[in-house]
């Protein structure tokens, strides 16, 4: 290259060729670049080389001619992207360099049309690959995909002629490998069976129950993943609904280097069946963007647990002021059951054959209830007993001594108050009536609150005015100081009520029905009930009694009749006066959904088998139905569409009908908020539980048998214990 002479740090001459740019001092070329000259750092000046055409040979299209000489016409390539050392994940690179000229030639340089890029490993091996190279002026782009893996590589862009020389490079570290990432899902831990409790679900037996909550962990040995960038997600079983607002939280302790947590409550991802499986769908970035992923399943189910009692169940099981659950045997040596919420025994008594439904009092101070049953002792006749709920101490039984006789109350017993005087005025007391079947029945109560003095009613008479028999596993209710009941076919078909304490019907009563009155509800001053005629299956009808309050009775008035006849069976009335209840002809069984005083609002679904037990009609637009071969199932209360169902084995003609409350915790306390209730199933000689999405009963005039939890039988007693 043509120098300046230089001399004692000053210009002592220019040489043919150069100009000196006077007063423009540089250190670089850049200083000089915008007058078209170039630094000599030597002498911290910019020069200006002319560019001249008396070259011989040709200069190459990279060189410019001057004076004689082939100078180059670029100075160097300058990777701008990307920078020394900058690690890259494994999406596509943009690569770009800049080719620097000479200022000098400038005007009359042409910049090849690409530059060469490419890359090296240090260990060797794939470097991805390269796309089309675009120019912009004096910048060369191109994509390079790096390869998936991560390694140490060496991005290079050079003139595309060897023989300039001009090249640059940078050091670069690729990382494309997601990091590792595991959903870590506890197994559930199952109670082992134990005195005649099964906690495991026969259909999934490793699975958690509805009504946990489970802590998952995501967990990663990587040391680059970004804390925030972590999103948990719980889909529901098959579609249903997601849970996508979980917060994780760090883990206390473990050998991973990242971890996180989240509380999973089981009742919130959407569950349309019985059992099925959650998805805990985990995402995560590293601190270049790789993306990891993860699943794993959560088995869920709506089992709680399943209690064998040893004898056969024929009465509805009824749940106290604290979710304890009652319910008795019918064998000759039958006994009383209490259940804890939790699946445990709270205790047993053996009284005798049990075989109608109990019930259960009012919450008394310390939150103590009487639990009211009738009972057949072996070798002896039947007794009305009053029991604490606490710890089955007997507060009473009637009658005092003797009993009433070798019959049995088969039906069930209803719980309101009665006047009484007990000799210091007049008092209202607790009262528990049931009727014991004979030929000539008795009306039979306990009233504990009067003790000392006897607490008893027995009431019975005799020809044409002898007190019918119910019918078996039929209803009992009552309103103010009345109660009603079907009687028995072996009295004749009818309806009949009675004051307590009288002998004799209420004015205008007994009504004739065409055939058994089998469930009844008492709704908008009227007696509902469902026919079913025992020998014929093509003769019933849901019929109402219009008046009870007073005593102008009409007669037993068809609501709604089957297509071509039918049974009709116990009914439930929820909300906005739906009735609800199980039909069956010779040819098939239906289940029904009628508006009371529209008959053309009616709902068919056709049923595999009899629906003969009364629906439980639950909150969140829920009911729930046991069919008489044991099928379980939840439905949509405005369309009767089934949700889920399960099968209990082991039973055939089953009509106890269900009973619900609503989700509690260990001491019986309801849990605030939840979204979940329990059903109970007597089946056989079994109670069930069963974890379902409605919080307790639904508050409507008649939601199951016998009106409430409690069994009362009674619309002046609360729904529910439940809040």
């Amino acid at each position: 290259m043509l120098r300046k002479l230089l001399g004692a740090g000053m210009l002592l001459a220019t040489l043919a060729g150069c100009t000196k740019l006077e007063g423009r001092a540089c250190t670089s070329n850049e200083q000089c670049a915008e007058l078209g000259g170039v630094c000599d750092t030597t002498l911290g000046h910019c020069y200006r080389e002319e560019e001249t055409n008396d070259c011989s040979p040709a200069c190459a299209a990279y060189e410019a001619c001057s004076l004689g000489e082939c100078k180059p016409r670029f100075t160097a390539v300058d990777i701008l992207t990307p920078t020394e050392g900058a690690v890259l994940d494994g999406g596509t690179v943009q690569v770009s360099a800049r080719l620097v000229p000479n200022p000098s030639y400038a005007s009359t340089t042409v910049f090849p049309e690409t530059l060469t890029f490419g890359a090296t490993r240090t260990q060797g091996g794939d470097v991805g690959s390269f796309g089309a190279v675009t120019r912009t002026d004096a910048t060369y782009t191109v994509a390079w995909t790096p390869p998936a893996t991560e390694a140490q590589l060496a991005v290079s862009a050079a003139h595309p002629e060897p023989a300039v020389g001009l090249n640059d490079t940078v050091n670069v570290t690729v990382d494309a490998v997601a990091p590792d990432l595991t959903v870590v899902v506890p197994t559930a831990q199952i109670p082992a069976d134990t005195g005649g409790f099964r906690y495991a679900d026969p259909g999934l037996a490793s699975a958690w129950r509805r009504d946990q909550v489970v802590e998952v962990r995501v967990e990663s040995n990587a040391t680059d993943l970004d804390p925030a960038s972590l999103q948990i997600i719980v889909r529901g079983h098959n579609g249903g609904a997601d849970v996508t607002d979980l917060t994780p939280e760090p883990c206390q302790g473990g050998p991973a280097a990242f971890c996180r947590k989240v509380n999973v409550p089981l009742s919130r991802p959407g569950l349309d069946a019985f059992n099925g499986s959650f998805t805990v769908e985990a995402t995560a970035r590293d601190t270049v963007g790789n993306v990891a992923r993860s699943t794993g399943p959560i088995p869920v189910t709506r089992w709680k647990w399943a209690f064998d009692s040893g004898g056969a169940i024929k009465g509805t099981p009824a749940i106290g002021n604290n979710g304890s659950i009652y319910f008795g045997t019918a064998e000759t040596s039958g006994k009383l059951f209490a259940l804890n919420p939790d699946g445990t025994l709270k205790w047993d008594l053996v009284i005798g054959q049990i075989a109608g439904s109990l019930a259960v009092g009012s919450a008394r101070s310390g939150s103590e209830e009487y639990v009211y049953v009738a009972a057949k002792p072996s070798g002896g006749g039947t007794l009305l007993y009053a029991f604490k709920g606490s710890d089955k101490s007997q507060v009473a039984q009637c009658p005092g001594t003797g009993n009433f006789g070798a019959s049995l109350v088969e039906g069930a017993i209803a719980v309101g108050t009665t006047s009484v005087d007990p000799g210091t005025g007049v008092i209202t007391v607790e009262t528990a009536v049931g009727i014991v079947n004979s030929a000539s029945a008795r009306i039979v109560g306990i009233r504990p609150d009067v003790l000392p003095l006897d607490p008893c009613i027995n009431v019975s008479n005799s020809g044409m005015n002898a007190i019918p028999p119910s019918i078996p596993g039929a209803s009992l209710v009552m309103k103010g100081e009345d109660i009603f009941f079907g009687a028995n076919p072996s009295a004749g078909a009818r309806l009949t009520s009675y004051s307590i304490g009288s002998n004799t019907p209420r004015a205008n009563w007994p009504v004739t029905a065409d055939h058994v009155p089998w469930g009844l509800a008492l709704a908008n001053d009227r007696v509902y009930g469902g026919q079913a005629s025992a020998a014929n299956p093509a003769a019933g009808n849901l019929f109402s009694v219009l008046q009870v309050i007073d005593n102008t009775v009409t007669s037993v008035t068809p609501v709604y009749s089957p297509a071509g006849g039918g049974r009709v069976f116990g009914p439930s009335i929820g909300r906005d006066n739906w009735a609800y209840f199980g039909t069956e002809t010779s040819a098939a069984s239906e289940f029904v959904r009628l508006a009371l005083g529209s008959p053309s609002m009616v709902q068919n679904v056709p049923s595999s088998t009899s629906i003969k037990a009364a629906p439980v009609l639950g909150r969140n637009d829920l009911l729930y139905t046991v069919a008489t071969d044991g099928e379980v199932s939840a439905r949509a209360a405005d369309s009767l569409a089934q949700v889920w169902n399960v099968a209990l084995s082991g039973v055939s003609n089953l009509d106890v009908s269900p009973t619900l409350d609503c989700n509690r915790d260990n001491v019986g306390d309801p849990v605030a908020q939840s979204p979940l209730g329990v059903l109970y199933v007597a089946a056989g000689s079994s109670v069930h539980s069963f974890i379902v999405d409605s919080p307790g009963l639904e508050p409507a005039p008649w939601p199951k048998y016998q009106h409430d939890s409690r069994n009362t039988g009674n619309p002046a007693t609360p729904i529910t214990n439940c809040p």
